[in-house]
């Protein structure tokens, strides 16, 4: 709970200089920006992109354990699982086949309506880092004025937000355990 009220109260640009002060100015682990690109070697990209990454998963992924947390609580407390529990099913087996459906149900919305803010923390933590990515492009057009890349990129991130909304509802039409009306 400690772990999730932090990162929730923590945004991700602040948590990405945090990240950059700790493993790269004092431990000196990591550099401190910038991408050597695929061909320095797939090695020094990845190690390149693990602090934004981090800086981008890290509050997201505190409020899905908070909202997991929460889902399957309720669930634990309503009367099917006590139902299962009380004819003698394993623990293990009341969790799989009552408990995990219905509490994916709201993880999968709540993970479909995180990706806006992925989208939305990538234009501030590719600028903290000064990575090369859409982000970075949005943010230097917006200086610039140009007008139309700052548009295209914007469609662009808004249709695949759309997108990522619309496979989130069919995801959870297809993990719902209730039964489903034939029409």
């Amino acid at each position: 709970m400690a772990f999730g009220q932090i990162g929730i109260a923590v945004p991700g640009f602040w948590f990405a200089i945090l990240l950059i002060l700790l493993f790269s100015v004092r431990l000196g682990w990591f550099s401190a920006g910038g991408f050597p690109g695929w061909e320095a070697g797939a090695g020094l990209a990845l190690k390149a992109l693990l602090l934004p990454a981090v800086a981008l998963a890290l509050p997201e992924a505190a409020i899905l354990a908070r909202i997991t947390r929460t889902a399957a609580l309720d669930t634990l407390r309503e009367e099917y699982v006590r139902t299962a529990v009380a004819k003698g099913l394993p623990r293990r087996a009341v969790l799989r086949r009552h408990v995990l459906p219905n509490a994916l149900i709201p993880v999968a919305t709540i993970l479909g309506l995180q990706f806006s803010f992925l989208v939305a923390g990538a234009v501030v933590v590719e600028n903290v880092f000064t990575l090369p990515g859409l982000g970075r492009l949005l943010y230097q057009a917006i200086g610039q004025h140009d007008l139309i890349v700052v548009q295209s990129v914007v469609v662009l991130l808004a249709v695949t937000v759309v997108a990522v909304n619309a496979l989130v509802d069919i995801a959870c039409a297809a993990i719902d355990p209730r039964p489903r009306v034939t029409a």
